[in-house]
């Protein structure tokens, strides 16, 4: 378990992080980080747009959002459920049970085959997503 000031350490960078985003667009300024396969090999990866994207979503521009990056609409929420059921640890079988299906065993085989199809699919057909 986290030791209270840990937790205000990172509630403190999240703030600032996302208030960087919000206020910064990240293709106008250079002070944010470049995707790296990108630069080197001319092809977008999983990760690619996710700044601009998570900008937009600050900025309540959904489809501008989903444009630049349509993977981050779906991650949002199951991250955050993920976040929720781990650090809440709600006691209940149904979430116990919601717990090992959707974050363990066979679903990490499909959440890496969802984002290797999406890699795949934004590169073979850009028009796609």
């Amino acid at each position: 378990m986290l030791k209270k000031s840990e937790i205000l350490v990172i509630v403190a960078v999240s703030a600032i992080v996302i208030l960087l985003y919000a206020l910064f667009d990240p293709q106008k300024y250079s002070f944010f980080p470049k995707c790296l396969f990108y630069s080197i090999t001319g092809l977008k990866c999983p990760g690619c747009g996710l700044q601009r994207a998570f900008h937009q979503l600050l900025n309540g521009h959904i489809s501008a959002a989903f444009h630049y990056n349509a993977m981050i609409m779906g991650a949002i929420p199951y991250l955050g459920l993920g976040f929720v059921l781990e650090y809440f640890k709600p006691k209940s079988t149904f979430f116990d049970k919601l717990r090992l299906a959707l974050y363990h065993g066979k679903a990490i085989w499909v959440l890496v085959t969802l984002i290797l199809t999406f890699w795949l699919l934004r590169d073979i057909y850009p028009e796609f997503l």
